[in-house]
């Protein structure tokens, strides 16, 4: 075969293999081609990945260490303006875009499966919540399991947020969370003070119970392709040499919550958890939304895919009716 008609023969299957794919991207009419390839892309790192389960505790163990110096460790490339406000049970910082509303503030319990910091990802979706929304984000510093017992840190947080509610009398609050931050924010939801009263209770990707659902032999298209059985256990197993089990908030000891708002991807490790978790609200009696995102994983709303700016757009109708 002479070398002009290799090529040829060579872009054909080139061609066939990037039509074939964009069809197996855009079967999925209810999903967008972005978040498509990101799985794909994500499933491809995980096969290639060799790390076990203790190479990656040693990897979580490092993020405690940096996490428990109390800098959430903001990117100053950003530019978004951020501030540093001090109280008795802690501190907290204030995320702030130019002209936003001063009638209302979003404090925002970060996630990182209490073992990290923000990341990068999580920052960009708070900046881009912010601005599109024209909302201040106020967001306390939440110690790391591993160091702080669940039902201490609770009680601080809670009394944070009182001193917090002092400074802003004038303002409607939203208490907003992503991840293990839903396992403060419920309980301190149900129990706020009088000084605390919350207009709303936003979830995203939330972890009602450190139960996981996860199996190693679990089927291929209903895994979370964001973490692999390794990184879960690895994350158990640093949760449970603190104390255990955690249960963020038996549903059926709700009592009185602020109108709920959860949002989920059905392939979320969590997400039958927290589907039974609604059910019981239900039943009780309490409002309570849910938004399930067919495909999608855990944390996915910290991905630059539109589904994210589907997600800022729906917690605007709740903030900003």
């Amino acid at each position: 075969m002479s070398r002009k008609k290799r090529l040829l023969a060579y872009a054909a299957t080139v061609v066939a293999s990037l039509a074939g794919y964009a069809y197996h991207a855009l079967y999925q009419e209810d999903r967008s081609v972005k978040s498509r390839l990101l799985e794909d892309f994500y499933r491809l790192k995980d096969r290639l990945k060799n790390a076990d389960e203790a190479d990656y505790r040693q990897f979580l163990e490092d993020q405690l260490k940096t996490a428990r110096q109390g800098d959430l460790n903001y990117p100053k490339k950003h530019g978004m303006n951020i501030s540093l406000s001090s109280y008795q049970n802690g501190k907290a910082y204030v995320l702030s875009p130019e002209n936003y509303r001063p009638d209302k503030l979003v404090v925002y319990f970060h996630g990182g499966h209490r073992i990290e910091a923000i990341s990068p990802k999580e920052w960009r979706f708070l900046e881009n919540f912010a601005e599109d929304n024209q909302l201040r984000l106020l967001i306390p510093y939440i110690e790391p399991l591993s160091y702080a017992y669940f039902d201490e840190e609770v009680d601080r947080l809670e009394g944070l947020l009182d001193e917090i509610s002092l400074d802003y009398t004038d303002e409607d609050l939203y208490l907003m969370a992503s991840d293990t931050g839903a396992l403060f924010a419920l309980p301190i939801a149900r129990d706020s003070s009088s000084n605390l009263i919350l207009e709303g209770l936003i979830l995203l990707s939330p972890w009602v119970t450190t139960k996981h659902s996860i199996t190693s032999s679990q089927d291929e298209d209903q895994k979370d392709y964001l973490m692999t059985f390794s990184d879960y256990q690895a994350i158990a197993s640093l949760w449970q040499a603190s104390e255990g089990r955690i249960i963020a908030l038996d549903a059926d000891q709700a009592g009185a919550l602020p109108k709920v708002h959860l949002f989920m991807g059905k392939k979320d490790v969590q997400y039958l958890e927290v589907l039974t978790f609604y059910r019981k609200l239900k039943q009780k009696g309490l409002a309570v939304d849910f938004y399930a995102f067919d495909y999608l994983t855990h944390n996915f709303h910290f991905l630059a895919i539109p589904e994210q700016d589907e997600v800022i757009d729906l917690i605007a109708k709740v903030v900003l009716p």
